[in-house]
């Protein structure tokens, strides 16, 4: 497996991948949203800090994924159900469309390229993850499914609820 890291020599080159990643994919790909967390600096200096990132662009069989990550001492304090609120506000403010296998992993090739609006995002919980679960529920999530045994973690397979966030 490869790392999508890049390291860069000089900011002009790190500057046109950034560009190249995340600016002109915003706008080939509309409905794809990325975006940092960001918080107050712990050490009590002026200006945020970068906590984690939240997204909306990787399809799945259930629609397309809701993702965040935070860093473990952001974790328990209110971060996570602010970024995620603050997201779905920004991302329903648009009518979102894309091709349905932009959408869902499995879709019939006839229909692949059809464009259709995006009506909800899903969410994929570690039903052990008490404060992701409770991150879902604030923020209007519904539990449509639970999969068994699929979700990888350091410790092995590991079950998921899967969350449907709907377009208010």
């Amino acid at each position: 497996m490869r790392s999508q890291r890049v390291v860069n020599d000089n900011f002009e080159e790190s500057q046109k991948a950034f560009q190249k990643r995340f600016l002109d994919e915003a706008a080939t790909r509309p409905w794809m949203l990325k975006k940092a967390i960001m918080v107050s600096r712990f050490d009590g200096g002026v200006g945020r800090e970068a906590a984690g990132f939240i997204s909306a662009a990787s399809p799945s069989p259930n629609g397309l994924l809701l993702s965040y990550h935070l860093r473990y001492d952001c974790w328990n304090k209110g971060y996570a159900t602010a970024a995620v609120r603050v997201f779905l506000d920004e991302y329903w403010g648009l009518s979102r469309m894309a091709p349905r296998n932009e959408i869902y992993t499995h879709c019939e090739l006839a229909d692949s390229d059809q464009a259709v609006e995006i009506k909800y995002l899903i969410g994929e919980v570690d039903v052990e993850n008490k404060g992701s679960m409770r991150v879902m529920e604030k923020c209007g999530g519904k539990i449509i499914g639970t999969i068994e045994d699929e979700l990888l973690r350091f410790q092995g397979p590991r079950s998921h609820a899967v969350w449907q966030l709907d377009k208010p």
